[in-house]
């Protein structure tokens, strides 16, 4: 559960899991259903989610990169102690 003492690290931890637990339940929706429009519909939102997640990790990953050159760079040009 999310409430005020939640940290930012936490909060997106549980909604990467219930965007995990969303996309098994839309896969499985398409696996048991018959009515092909349903069966679309369901693997619409299983693809949409997971583009989603996949485009997160993607901007995390680059956000950590720039971070990672930036404290290099300062690194480098702030004097030793």
């Amino acid at each position: 559960m999310i409430d005020e003492n939640t940290t930012p690290y936490e909060a997106l931890t549980l909604a990467l899991e219930k965007e995990k637990e969303a996309y098994a339940l839309y896969k499985k929706g398409a696996e048991v259903v018959k009515d092909q429009s349903v069966q679309k519909m369901f693997d619409f939102l299983a693809k949409e989610g997971l583009m989603l997640r996949t485009e997160w990790y993607f901007r995390q990953s680059l956000s950590r990169t720039k971070l990672i050159r930036i404290g290099s760079r300062n690194s480098s040009t702030s004097p030793r102690q």
